[in-house]
């Protein structure tokens, strides 16, 4: 009769407990996460979705485009016209509608994505279809594309572009669809209700009159019932196949009409409704509001746009903060998300309720999801026991009895507590232990008490073994003997030295842990021993920590939790459990608690409580998936997708003719991967991959982070690169194969081979002519060197009579320019000028002289001996020229220290050759440059003309020599006398012309050339592409004179002067830093006043700068200047469109036309 009674009690438990978990997941709300609008790359809302169920790809229709999703990353595809619906038909085709227009996403040659428009296949008078709000899709792949004002049918199955569209008529439109069974049905307001559709039109639905008037939010269809939603928020029901609709009794209806009914979708068998703005709610189909998802909830926002359920059964919720996807399908759910006060440190399920502790106080969790804190326990709670049906839970001021949940009774206060274990022979027996120690509890009398003080010494973990008490403490580990109670062994008999340790149990064995790892007690020695093994898997869990499941032991790990075994070769962790993957793994998080109680797991993350299924049932993962391949930065190679537009296949092995080729100098990019986990992504994946050259076997590589494989300096070969995804709850998704050829190099191909070889035959071809033809244009050279010396000869002469007229004609005009400048200011800076370009003008005429009296002298005697020269000469021709080139490439000059040793040498090596009058043959070679290497002119050297050949390769050496510095002297008088032309130049009326600023700078620096380089360094810093101006360029000069020459005449011709011309805005500024003294600040008012100067009487008139002043205001720009002890800055700025520009215009304007 008892046994009966107590077997009746357990299910009586049982079956309250397991009613109290059903409450409390219904309570509980699904996970989710949130994409924001800068994640999908539309900044916009998302208007439609749609998933790929082989692949796993999302699809979300915004303003900007179609946004795909493969697990890792976002990619927009731009479409022209804003999407309002999507749908993927079996055959993987991608419909799109929107606008206006519909179309489909197509894949190009290279595996890319692209939007393709079909509107234009309807004639125009059929293009008033107006927005696509729904596409469907049937088992045959036709699709009907539903707008405001008609639909569109397409067959899908077929390459053929050939839409039919069906318009309404006028004063009626398109409201609310959905799809009943294998049916399409539509409501038309103002032209029947309810209709079917079909290739040919519309079909009345029986019943559906009842919505003529009424504007339809959406059509479902399931548990065997046809719901329409109306957009004011009521529902009607009827039988599938019957006529009677009926308003559907719901328990929200009032919240439903004032939120109001925008979008709709089934959801595991139940109604999943999107309001305008009230969140989501789910109502059963018997009209139950299972869950609602709303700001107050957490969820992110109240206003719907968009509702899907993908393959796996979560529900994606498009809303104006973005695009969220509620973790419906994976058996988790989260309770009392920012009610609990801190980081929650334990969980224990009690009957249909939940206990919680934190490091602020301890809560119960009821069976209805209201989370309330236990009065009394406002402090650190640290463990929970549920001991002889009472709770007692371990705080930092004491040990409490909070059963009941209300109130918290004290068993011991003023001593902090961290754990409460249970004896194991005596159910009437506990022990609690913290930073006081260790006491004894009893139970008597329906309640706990103290007993005694076993340990004084802080005890932070405790495990009973036997007849021993196994203590952790802050410096060691000790051992109690139960039967003696007396204290046995401490860690320095245990073979453990001082230091932090936590003592726990795994397989029987006990465990001692510390900084420095994990310990094992072996029972042989009786000493703790280091096990590398346990300290590598326990990295991230405490040994007093680990939680037990059945004859498996949980540990936490950085990214979730596994399970521990012991095999044959040692303990093995891994996140499955008899070939299932362990749920929480999904988050990717190490939980701060866990419990597995009753088949269910409870995990603390900081402040939030999770609690679901412990296993995960997967039905298949998707495939790995390679989302692009690219050469170097952003060269593509392929896009991503093989689609064979022929089958109407999307096929994951590569066909053998989309194998690319990549070019030996691009073999380096990277390979962006893709894989869709089924249960949220919460957590990232890991990939793995191996890159093999045909006929190589590579061991698996994992990528650190991130979903891109790099690959660089590939040989050439034929590769294969294989990829894999593995989720974070341990589960291997199928691999991808990916294959490519990398060409060789350019020089290693046939073609390059073909060509080597012809440019050798040309090669050996080309020699041949060319040592045929050697001899005879080696004669034809020399023939023509004589020509081209005579004729240089005779140029200088020309050059030398021009050059005189031109030093005559820049003496008169240099004459003539003073007589005019004499009563100007510009005449006073040439008078200060003459003397120094007088001595530049009389350098190169000297120069000039001396060469044409030395070619007076030495061409005569030339060209009389050159006939004998030639007769001399026979077969030596063309070594007589080498000799002359040699003596004409020596331009340096000997000292005659150097001129003795190396007439010392070539006079030995003269008389070891055997040649006569060596020392006077030696004395002839130093004149004309040759000193060394004449082991090449030896048979001229020992030609008994010797001595005249040589004397005529001086004689025309010193020809050229002449000639040459007749040019050098020649170019160095233009210059003079054009920069002089320049400077004394005076345009008619001061016509203005457009003038190079910097030009007119320099025209002025030579003529002060004398004046500055003995004793002034001039840097100048001229900006490049400077525009020219129209502007006086003999004012502007005059302008340079006045500065430059006060700048002179400031540094008393010694010092720096930096010359900076720049373009700054629409103006040109040119400045003019000089390193004089400066100019005292007490006479810097009056510097531009006329007649002012500091010079003395007779060397300047005072209007220089009075005169500057006024030139650069006429050309609309002004001067002014810096100064300070030891520099001067004088800037001028000009405008580029100076006021003579507009006069010029209006001059060009009133010219009479012909």
């Amino acid at each position: 009769m008892f046994a009966a009674k107590f077997v009746i009690l357990r299910v009586m438990r049982y079956l309250a407990f397991w009613v109290g978990l059903s409450l409390l997941w219904g309570q509980g709300r699904p996970l989710w996460r949130t994409f924001s609008e800068e994640d999908y790359h539309a900044y916009t809302q998302v208007w439609a979705i749609a998933q790929d169920p082989t692949t796993g790809l999302l699809y979300a229709g915004t303003n900007q485009g179609i946004s795909e999703y493969d697990g890792q990353r976002w990619q927009l595809y731009p479409t022209s016209c804003l999407v309002r619906a999507l749908a993927i038909a079996p055959n993987h085709r991608i419909w799109v509608g929107g606008q206006g227009d519909f179309g489909e996403l197509r894949t190009d040659s290279l595996g890319r994505l692209y939007y393709a428009s079909y509107r234009s296949f309807l004639p125009k008078e059929k293009q008033a279809f107006g927005d696509i709000q729904w596409i469907f899709v049937n088992a045959q792949n036709h699709v009907y594309f539903i707008g405001t004002r008609g639909y569109i049918f397409l067959d899908g199955s077929t390459l053929a572009i050939a839409p039919q569209a069906t318009l309404l008529r006028e004063g009626t439109q398109l409201s609310g669809a959905g799809q009943v069974g294998t049916e399409v049905w539509v409501n038309v307001v103002g032209g029947g209700g309810l209709q079917r559709l079909t290739a040919s039109g519309f079909e009345p639905v029986r019943g559906g009159g009842l919505f003529e008037e009424k504007y339809v939010s959406a059509i479902l269809s399931t548990a065997g019932k046809v719901f329409v939603l109306t957009d004011e928020g009521t529902i009607y029901v009827a039988p599938q196949g019957s006529a009677s609709f009926l308003p559907f009794k719901v328990a929200d209806e009032k919240y439903l009409r004032e939120n109001r009914i925008y979008r709709a979708a089934v959801l595991q068998g139940n109604l999943l409704i999107g309001t305008l703005n009230g969140g989501v709610l789910m109502l059963s189909p018997d009209g139950r509001t299972l869950e609602r998802w709303t700001r107050a909830q957490g969820f992110p926002s109240d206003d719907i746009y968009a509702l899907y359920v993908d393959a796996v059964g979560h529900a994606w919720v498009s809303h104006g903060r973005g695009l969220t996807q509620v973790l419906t399908a994976l058996p988790l759910r989260m309770y009392a998300g920012g009610a609990v006060e801190g980081k929650i440190t334990d969980i224990l399920p009690v009957g249909g309720e939940v206990y919680l502790t934190t490091i602020q106080g301890a809560f119960r969790l009821s069976p209805k999801g209201t989370l309330a804190s236990i009065a009394g326990l406002r402090t650190e709670c640290w463990r929970l026991a549920y001991l002889q049906k009472r709770l007692l839970v371990a705080t930092s001021q004491g040990l409490y009895d909070i059963t009941g949940g209300n109130q918290a009774t004290p068993l011991v206060i003023n001593q902090p507590f961290v754990g409460i274990v249970p004896a194991k022979n005596d159910l009437n027996r506990a022990y609690a232990y913290g930073r006081s120690g260790l006491v004894l509890l009893r139970y008597a009398g329906g309640t706990w008490k103290p007993d005694r003080t076993l340990f004084s010494t802080p005890v932070q973990s405790l495990v009973e073994e036997g007849d021993y008490l196994w203590m952790g403490t802050p410096t060691g580990v000790l051992r109690y003997n139960l039967a003696t109670q007396s204290l046995e062994a401490t860690e320095s008999d245990l073979g453990l030295e001082k230091g932090n340790f936590y003592v726990g149990q795994l397989e029987g064995r006990i465990l001692a842990q510390s900084g420095q790892g994990v310990y094992v007690f072996r029972e042989g020695t009786g000493k703790f021993e280091l096990d590398p093994e346990l300290t590598r898997l326990l990295a991230s869990e405490r040994v007093d920590q680990l939680t037990s499941t059945g004859e498996k032991v949980l540990v936490r790990a950085r990214n979730g939790v596994q399970v521990l075994a012991l095999s044959s070769e040692g303990f093995q962790a891994q996140p499955l459990l008899e070939g299932q993957p362990l749920s929480l793994n999904a988050l990717g998080r190490r939980p701060d608690v866990l419990r597995v109680q009753e088949g269910r797991v409870w995990a603390g993350y900081k402040d939030e409580l999770v609690v679901g299924q412990f296993t995960l049932s997967p039905q298949g993962l998707p495939p790995t998936l390679i989302r692009a391949a690219i050469l170097g930065n952003d060269s593509l190679l392929w896009g991503g997708r093989f689609y064979l537009v022929e089958k109407m296949e999307l096929t994951f092995s590569q066909p053998s003719d989309k194998v690319p080729e990549v070019p030996y100098n691009l073999a380096s990019g990277r390979l962006l991967l893709g894989w869709v986990d089924p249960y949220g992504g919460l957590a990232p994946t890991q990939f793995r991959y191996r890159i093999a050259k045909s006929g190589e076997v590579r061991e698996w590589t994992f990528l650190e982070s991130g979903g891109a494989i790099p690959f660089a300096d590939l040989s050439e070969g034929d590769y294969t690169v294989e990829v894999q995804a593995i989720a974070p709850y341990g589960l291997e998704a199928p691999a991808f194969r990916y294959q490519f050829r990398v060409l060789p190099p350019w020089w290693r191909t046939t073609w390059a081979y073909l060509l080597y070889g012809v440019v050798g035959v040309l090669l050996v071809f080309a020699l041949v002519r060319l040592n045929a033809a050697r001899l005879e244009a080696r004669n034809r050279e020399l023939e023509a060197v004589v020509r081209a010396r005579t004729a240089e000869l005779q140029q200088s002469y020309s050059q030398l009579a021009a050059a005189k007229k031109d030093l005559e004609r820049a003496y008169e005009d240099l004459k003539n320019t003073q007589q005019q400048l004499i009563q100007s200011e510009k005449m006073a800076a040439l008078g200060q000028l003459i003397a120094g370009v007088a001595h530049e003008i009389n350098t190169p005429i000297g120069a000039i002289s001396a060469a044409a009296h030395n070619i007076s002298k030495s061409l005569p005697q030339t060209l009389q001996q050159y006939p004998r020269l030639l007769s001399v000469l026979g077969d030596y021709a063309e070594l007589f020229h080498q000799m002359v080139e040699r003596t004409l490439s020596f331009t340096g000059s000997l000292t005659s220290r150097e001129e003795r040793q190396y007439r010392r040498q070539v006079t030995e090596w003269l008389e070891q050759q055997g040649i006569p009058n060596a020392g006077a043959l030696a004395q002839s070679l130093i004149k004309i440059g040759l000193f060394d290497k004449l082991d090449p002119f030896l048979p001229l050297l020992k030609h008994p003309e010797a001595p005249f050949i040589i004397d005529m390769v001086g004689n025309i050496g010193k020809l050229r020599l002449n000639s040459d510095n007749i040019e050098l002297a020649v170019a160095k008088t233009q210059k003079i006398v054009y920069a002089l032309k320049s400077y004394a130049r005076k345009g008619a009326e001061d016509k203005p012309e457009y003038v190079n600023i910097p030009d007119t700078i320099d025209t002025v620096l030579i003529i002060y050339h004398n004046q500055l380089k003995y004793g002034i360094e001039v840097t100048k810093e001229y900006e490049s592409d400077l525009p020219a101006i129209l502007g006086v360029p003999d004012q502007l000069s005059q302008v340079w004179t006045n500065i430059i020459s006060n700048a002179i005449q400031a540094m008393q011709g010694k010092g720096s002067l930096h010359i900076r011309v720049w373009r700054e805005g629409d103006d040109i500024i040119a400045s003019f830093t000089d390193s004089g003294p400066g100019i005292p600040k007490e006479i810097q008012d009056k510097i531009f006043e006329a007649f002012f100067t500091t010079k003395p009487a007779g060397e300047g008139t005072g209007l220089g700068l009075d005169i500057s002043r006024r030139i650069v205001e006429k050309h609309g720009g002004r001067i002014y200047f810096e100064s300070e002890p030891g520099k001067t800055t004088f800037y001028v700025r000009i405008p580029i469109k100076t006021p003579f520009e507009s006069v010029v215009t209006a001059q060009q304007t009133t010219q009479p036309t012909q």
